[in-house]
């Protein structure tokens, strides 16, 4: 996995954290997930991530 750090807020590799909609990602087969418990349910059921915004002591 790329890990990629983040200084600018404005990064856009922000975008998909902070621009798109739920129907556009919904219609992309996507979603967000926030809650540790949802991450791993999805997890568990075979979902792999697209990306992760973490905080550095996270990781």
């Amino acid at each position: 996995m790329n890990y990629i750090e983040i200084k600018d807020k404005n990064a856009s590799e922000l975008d998909i954290f902070s621009k798109a909609t739920e129907t556009q990602l919904y219609n992309s087969g996507m979603f967000l997930a926030e809650s540790a418990n949802v991450i791993i349910s999805a997890l568990d059921s075979g979902f792999e991530p697209v990306s992760m915004l973490v905080e550095k002591g996270r990781i």
